[in-house]
């Protein structure tokens, strides 16, 4: 990695023996993962996978947590083929590849844009939460008209699939 480079780190999890799994963006367009040991001393090499260009370009904003069972979900901000921004949520095995049980090959992607149309900029992760089912809650940051940030929430089953996502404009009393 060149000195130049910015890495963001997602989450690190409690693997077996002591051991920790970091995830981290080594560039714009990877999610890396590597273990270390109980004094933080690499300990294996460094698995790579390609994945959507970050939204924010390296240095991203994403957040990760942590599943009982060694898995790790993590959520960020990305721009699709099509150059709109959306949020994407990988789950990845113990062994630090995406999970083939999730999503389409690891990841799910959702648009909040066709659950709002109001919306047009960031689609920014800032809260994660798994549900004992194995679901996952993604809490977000969204862009109103280019200027007012409102809330949004994604519920996901534990296969990955949109069981709703919602834009609040405002909290109810």
């Amino acid at each position: 990695q060149d000195a130049n480079t910015t890495l963001s780190a997602f989450v690190s999890c409690s693997m077996p023996n002591g051991q920790l799994r970091l995830v981290a963006a080594p560039d714009a367009g990877q999610i890396g993962s590597v273990l270390v040991d109980a004094n933080g001393n690499v300990a294996s090499r460094v698995t790579r996978i390609s994945v959507f260009m970050a939204a924010a370009g390296n240095g991203e904003r994403a957040i990760g947590a942590c599943m009982g069972d060694g898995r790790i979900v993590i959520a960020r901000e990305i721009f699709s083929d099509s150059g709109e921004r959306q949020l994407q949520i990988l789950r990845l095995r113990s062994d630090g590849s995406l999970d083939p049980g999730f999503g389409s090959g690891g990841e799910s992607l959702v648009d909040m844009d066709a659950y709002s149309s109001t919306l047009t900029d960031a689609e920014t992760p800032v809260g994660i939460n798994l549900e004992a089912d194995g679901g996952v809650l993604v809490s977000m940051a969204l862009s109103v008209n280019g200027s007012v940030t409102d809330a949004g929430l994604v519920r996901l089953s534990a296969n990955g699939l949109v069981r709703f996502a919602r834009h609040y404009s405002t909290l109810p009393n």
